[in-house]
């Protein structure tokens, strides 16, 4: 891939892989790395709060550290209070701090801010950010599901802000992960349609189509995530536990990844099987994760609410067909050549979808599958689109 015109980026990130949180925000770095194949030198900033009563007043630690050729600052302020404003002057605080380190060697241009949260949308109150033009990629569901659930008055609140943050001069290009997404942005939060770019999310390079595998006595479904609401993986043991013996049977479920929503399966598989073989893997690296995945039949993931999951575009780039559920922007990543699609929170359709998917694993082609979803989710695709618009601000 040629370099950018652009040498020098500057990444404000929501969430970051940690070694407490080793799966947080690990679509946001794939997208960071693709793009450092692109350009010379790409830094990331991620600022996390939490509660500590033994760091009064408050404590600022910042690491700095190389990630496969990024240069990650990450700062974590400890306070035992939020009140009063001071949640918001620690981080405002913290980002000015940050970006004078950062920016020692060559201050940037502009930046790119990969998703608005509650802390990084501080980052343009801080007068070294607030002068600089940026993009913005947005994975978030709270544009469509979080929004929706606040009290009347917090939502207008929301609302009148997100507006003002939409129509910010300053920023140039915001890119949605999905289409549904982008229409929300568009329609709720009155975000300009010529500024507006749909770009997915980015598969790792580890997920990669192998070969064919042919459908055997015993059929391997994999389902992996960071499991949080709105996953439901507790709609998944209540729709395998109703399938028929014989199927049982055949069927091993491997659950990859960690969270409270996975806590809940596993204590009801622990009290009460139902003939089932569910088999925990905890957290595994991309490369150990891939080769699970690879070697699966189907991929499963049920959820009540997502733009555009990460687990199905590296499942599609294996070649394994995936099942899911008929929400926000997974329609426009699933069709009938590489999966099924049923509606959320419904244990007998999702029962349902798993039965028409073993009776048609047969008719999936694997390695078409893998072809058309290392087209549109690659790192190479992916980092080339985003770097289209960085380019339009140098």
């Amino acid at each position: 891939m040629n370099k950018a015109s652009v040498d020098n980026i500057l990444m404000v990130a929501a969430w970051w892989p940690s070694k407490e949180k080793p799966t947080a925000g690990l679509f946001i770095r794939e997208q960071a790395l693709a793009i450092s194949n692109y350009i010379t030198k790409v830094s990331v900033i991620h600022v996390s709060i939490e509660k500590e009563l033994s760091s009064f007043p408050f404590s600022i630690k910042i690491e700095e550290r190389n990630d496969h050729g990024l240069r990650v600052y990450h700062a974590q302020i400890k306070t035992p209070i939020r009140k009063f404003g001071i949640h918001d002057f620690l981080v405002k605080k913290t980002f000015a701090k940050v970006f004078t380190i950062s920016a020692k060697s060559s201050p940037p241009k502009f930046f790119y801010l990969n998703v608005r949260d509650h802390i990084t949308k501080l980052a343009l109150e801080v007068p070294a950010f607030k002068i600089l033009p940026f993009i913005q990629t947005e994975h978030f569901s709270f544009y469509h599901r979080g929004f929706y659930l606040l009290p009347e008055k917090d939502k207008r609140k929301q609302k009148k802000e997100l507006i003002e943050w939409f129509s910010k001069p300053e920023l140039k290009a915001v890119l949605p992960v999905s289409e549904d997404l982008k229409n929300t942005l568009i329609s709720e939060f009155q975000c300009d349609q010529q500024k507006v770019a749909v770009i997915p999310n980015v598969a790792s390079k580890d997920f990669y189509f192998e070969k064919e595998i042919n459908n055997p006595a015993k059929i391997k479904a994999v389902s992996f995530a960071s499991w949080d609401y709105p996953k439901r993986p507790d709609l998944l043991f209540e729709a395998a536990s109703i399938l028929p013996n014989d199927i049982k049977s055949r069927l091993e479920f491997h659950f990859v990844g960690e969270g409270p929503a996975l806590n809940i399966v596993r204590e009801s598989y622990e009290k009460e099987a139902n003939n089932l073989t569910i088999k925990f893997h905890g957290f595994q690296p991309k490369k150990e994760l891939a080769d699970i995945c690879r070697t699966s039949h189907m991929m499963i993931h049920p959820t009540d609410a997502e733009n555009a999951p990460t687990c199905i575009s590296e499942s599609l780039s294996c070649g394994v067909p995936v099942l899911s559920m008929a929400v926000n922007g997974i329609p426009e990543m699933i069709d009938e050549s590489n999966g099924i699609l049923v509606p959320p929170n419904d244990s007998i359709l999702l029962k349902g979808g798993i039965l028409t998917m073993i009776n048609h694993l047969d008719k999936f082609n694997r390695e078409e599958i893998a072809r058309k979803a290392n087209a549109l989710y690659s790192p190479e695709t992916v980092a080339k689109a985003i770097s289209l618009h960085i380019n339009k601000l140098h």
